[in-house]
């Protein structure tokens, strides 16, 4: 549960229902080649079916998505540190982790200050 706790820590309030921003992927991660690309969790939710030996060549495939929608994206880490460092407040050392697809972000503040908006509380607007 922990694994799952972190694979959906960083959720756009304002578009919750978008896998690309409720999901997390983590990029050449030894837990990658460990547990069969397990770390690709948005593509994960975003094709269910598609088969695990799949999963990096999709996300090179639709990597401007990723970039389009603001993705979280991690390299050499996985689940365990990710929730460790947001545990401990490490916001540096996820930065330092994070892939900036298409250069969205300048510095390592900016990429702080957006996974910090990412992990807010929110009320999900009644229906």
């Amino acid at each position: 549960m922990f694994g799952n706790w972190a694979q959906h820590a960083f959720i756009d309030p304002f578009d919750h229902g978008n896998s690309y921003k409720n999901s997390i992927t983590y990029i050449n991660s030894k837990y990658n080649w460990q547990c069969w690309n397990d770390g690709y969790h948005i593509s994960h939710h975003l094709k269910q079916n598609l088969h695990w030996t799949e999963h990096p060549a999709y996300f090179q495939h639709t990597i401007i998505n990723y970039s389009i929608n603001n993705a979280v994206v991690f390299y050499k880490i996985d689940f365990i540190e990710v929730s460790f460092y947001l545990l401990i407040k490490r916001y540096d050392l996820l930065a330092k982790y994070f892939v900036n697809i298409g250069d969205c972000f300048d510095s390592d503040k900016e990429i702080i200050t957006f996974l910090k908006g990412r992990v807010q509380r929110f009320e999900f607007a009644k229906q």
